[in-house]
């Protein structure tokens, strides 16, 4: 039975779903960093260190899978406003597209010997991966802004869709380079998958970002 207690220091359902969101997006945070150490050690042919480091993201995109499921279940009980219930859950869902993209991308990663491919190309993927990765952290950032600042939130969506753009550069450059390298026709496919899925990356931050304006315009409206 419940003690008068334990009655007081009740959360609310609202804030279990504000403290299961911030834990869901620090979850984003880890994969998009542990895919930039993976490359990282992938770069200086640690390539056991590497496999081990793509392993904790695909933990970490499961631990997502799970917080997703509980903010749901949360959601019957109670909801955070200015987010709307639907809202809240397709807000989730992008989230969880996110973190599915970087462990996507990490898992190609795993594949590709990036030290065999031309340097250009290289040193492009790596340029469009850490532009993934302040795409994340920006797109962070514009949520946990929401609940306290609605004008730096719509910065925070305006600095996401200028990443994103930028990554959209980078990966036109990329497919530009590859009809002019000797590649062989796998190892293009291979590093057109990869970018294919980083550039996912960005495009779920900037869809997450566009729903996150959508709510901010709607509440000042």
């Amino acid at each position: 039975m419940m003690s008068f207690l334990d009655f007081l220091q009740r959360k609310t359902p609202e804030i279990q779903i504000l403290e299961l969101l911030e834990k869901h997006l620090e979850t984003c945070i880890k994969a998009t960093d542990l895919l930039s150490e993976a490359m990282k050690q992938k770069l200086d042919e640690k390539n056991e260190k590497a496999n081990h480091i793509i392993e904790e993201i695909k933990k970490a995109e499961e631990t997502a899978d799970y917080q997703r499921r509980e903010i749901i279940d949360k959601l019957a009980h109670g909801v955070l406003p200015p987010i709307s219930k639907e809202d809240m859950m397709k807000l989730v869902q992008l989230l969880d597209n996110v973190i599915d993209w970087t462990d996507e991308s990490s898992q190609m990663v795993r594949i590709i010997p990036l030290n065999n491919i031309p340097e250009h190309i290289r040193d492009l993927l790596v340029e469009q991966q850490k532009l993934a990765n302040k795409c994340v952290h920006a797109l962070r950032d514009t949520i946990i802004t929401l609940y306290d600042d609605y004008e730096k939130a719509l910065d925070r969506c305006n600095l996401v869709e200028i990443v994103e753009h930028e990554m959209d550069r980078i990966y036109t450059e990329i497919h530009e380079a590859l009809y002019d390298t000797g590649l062989s026709v796998n190892q293009a496919i291979l590093i057109k998958e990869l970018a294919d899925r980083l550039e996912s990356v960005g495009d779920s931050c900037e869809d997450t970002a566009d729903l996150v304006r959508v709510v901010v315009v709607t509440a000042f409206r």
